[in-house]
């Protein structure tokens, strides 16, 4: 099972992770979140300043474009979080690229953009119209069977999917939870984060 770790224990730099110990994703609650060039800055840049506001702050801001909205991941993440189970952020590498430039935030919002406040200072949100409110993040070796989590709908009504299922080309973020035992897989790189409130905001 991924534990909780500090930024300072789980700062492993992309090359070595080869050597890294392969950690099972099997928690109960997940955001699935791929993670690649974002801005036309490279993930390692980027991973290196969310570690230095982590180790400065105790926390960072994670900013993100589409799908998964702020709302239902506050929401997912406050109820699985009253149940002792905060979801981890899951993000595996991906070759896909953004390079669609935004300004830099500085301001969000946690009750769907009725009301506004100033981003703490230090922390920073570039080129992203919402965020995930992380109190950790690592480089890992996942083993991560989606198959073994089902998708959360927006729509509740919806019928659910395996997570494998709704992966697939752009669309790369997801709500997930565990629905039986993983199977062993191959192990993958990924960054791997813990949510800390206010979990997710809309940010501007």
């Amino acid at each position: 099972m991924l534990g909780r770790m500090t930024a300072s224990q789980g700062r492993v730099p992309l090359d070595p992770l080869k050597a890294a110990p392969i950690q099972v994703v099997d928690a109960p609650a997940i955001v699935v979140m791929k993670a690649g060039v974002h801005a036309s800055e490279d993930l390692p840049g980027v991973v290196r300043g969310k570690q230095a506001e982590l180790d400065k702050h105790g926390e960072t801001y994670w900013g993100y474009n589409r799908w998964c909205h702020a709302s239902k991941v506050r929401s997912f993440a406050q109820e699985w979080a009253s149940k002792g189970h905060p979801p981890l952020v899951v993000m595996p590498l991906t070759k896909i690229e953004h390079h669609e430039q935004r300004p830099r935030a500085t301001e969000m919002s946690v009750d769907d953009k009725k009301t506004w406040r100033k981003i703490p200072r230090g922390l920073s949100v570039g080129s992203s119209e919402k965020a995930l409110a992380l109190d950790s993040l690592w480089w890992a070796l996942i083993a991560f069977d989606q198959d073994a989590y089902e998708f959360v709908y927006a729509d509740e009504e919806k019928e659910s999917k395996q997570l494998s299922k709704c992966l697939r080309g752009r669309v790369g973020k997801a709500r997930a939870v565990l629905k039986r035992r993983p199977h062993e897989v191959p192990p993958v790189a990924a960054l791997v984060g813990q949510l800390t409130a206010p979990h997710a905001m809309d940010v501007r």
